[in-house]
């Protein structure tokens, strides 16, 4: 009593105890639910060398859906297990990874019996959310073109994307302005339909849009979206060769809204009217995007723009179409060359460019480029022919 109290330190024997434990388990999965899932599973295993240690994936319920047997060449080694599944229904599932010796219990060449010290590091649960689509996307084009087609044709069968547009395809005229007859102010094409008042009759003030693939008569009849529950209702929004007029002030910043606090996805093409031809420089839609439109482009005659993939376009899975980096090369310098682009000046600070086009000399133009935006991401196709490709 009144002396300090002693801490006793217990040394270690030499001999370390045998576990097998599950370090980190990880998760990767795409946003569309028919893509398989991946799972990876790294486990530590002491005192197991030239045993075989066996991981096994099972389902909600129990049932072993994958099972992968490793090797142990050293002690102390970490052993790498991948797993593929897709789960059969939607919503979040539960998985659990499990891992130990092989025959544990059993006496091996040595005669030793391999018994865990513990076994409350082996089992990992994770979870998989498979029930976020299907993906609705919002097409608004200035006019018919050839891009709509092929879009639309592509995704046709994919049930896990849904396409919509809204296509114009007569612009807005101002009131009053008819070549008709003297005196004229209702519209000359409503002439003859029924006995209606001339304060009654549509006038040329509207553009004249069509909507394809609406899920019923009230979807977009009203135009493009001006509220956040309806424009928020949409995954991504695709602007294809239409002006920044066509907006109101309070649609260009609620599209800015729905990228950066809604989390969506926006993405321009290349046309007569995108970019800076378009009038989208100190637009809230403008400020969003990945390059700067501060620079008019150069007037010149372009032809055969070559598209090549940039270092951040390799990494891309979904930039390239080929297994191999000279088979996806090979397939580029055989599709047709490009004629239609907006030139931008550059990329912004935190964008990357995924493809540039060269033209005869040699200077590299950005074609694709993506960025985060808030909670959402941008992307711009600075090409306005991409149509071409599609006729192969």
């Amino acid at each position: 009593k009144g002396l300090p109290p002693v801490y006793p330190v217990v040394i270690g024997r030499e001999d370390t105890d045998r576990d097998i434990a599950l370090a980190n388990v990880t998760v990767t999965q795409s946003s569309f639910e028919d893509a398989p899932v991946a799972i990876q599973a790294d486990a530590t295993a002491s005192g197991y060398v030239d045993a075989d240690v066996k991981a096994e994936l099972l389902d909600p319920a129990d049932k072993v859906v994958g099972q992968q047997t490793l090797r142990v060449k050293r002690d102390g080694e970490t052993l790498t297990f991948r797993f593929q599944l897709k789960p059969e229904k939607r919503g979040v599932s539960f998985y659990r990874v499990r891992v130990g010796a092989q025959g544990e219990g059993a006496q091996f060449k040595d005669g030793k019996v391999f018994t865990e010290a513990t076994l409350a590091n082996n089992t990992r649960v994770v979870a998989v959310d498979r029930g976020r689509g299907p993906f609705r996307i919002l097409y608004v084009s200035g006019r018919p073109n050839w891009e709509f087609k092929f879009l639309n044709r592509a995704l046709a069968e994919d049930d896990q994307l849904e396409l919509v547009a809204l296509i114009r395809i007569a612009k807005r005229e101002p009131k009053f302005d008819f070549r008709g007859r003297a005196g004229e102010t209702s519209n000359p094409l409503f002439r003859g339909f029924g006995a209606q008042a001339a304060e009654d009759v549509q006038r040329y003030d509207q553009p004249v849009l069509i909507r394809l693939n609406t899920k019923d008569a009230e979807e977009l009849s009203k135009g493009f979206p001006g509220t956040p529950e309806e424009l928020f209702a949409y995954h991504a929004i695709v602007v294809d060769d239409l002006e920044a007029e066509f907006f109101t002030t309070e649609q260009k910043s609620l599209l800015q809204r729905f990228v950066s606090e809604r989390g969506g996805g926006f993405l321009m093409l290349g046309g007569m009217e995108s970019f800076h031809e378009g009038g989208y420089l100190r637009t809230p839609i403008g400020d969003m995007l990945p390059v700067y439109l501060d620079r008019a482009p150069e007037e010149r005659a372009r032809e055969n723009l070559r598209l090549g993939l940039t270092r951040e376009g390799w990494l891309q899975s979904w930039a390239r179409l080929r297994a191999t980096e000279g088979e996806e090369k090979t397939r580029l310098e055989g599709m047709p060359g490009f004629a239609v682009l907006n030139e931008v000046r550059d990329l912004k600070p935190g964008a990357s460019g995924v493809a540039t086009v060269s033209d005869a000399s040699g200077r590299a133009l950005p074609a694709i480029a993506v960025q985060r935006f808030g909670h959402g991401r941008t992307a711009v196709v600075t090409l306005g022919d991409v149509w071409r490709w599609g006729l192969r």
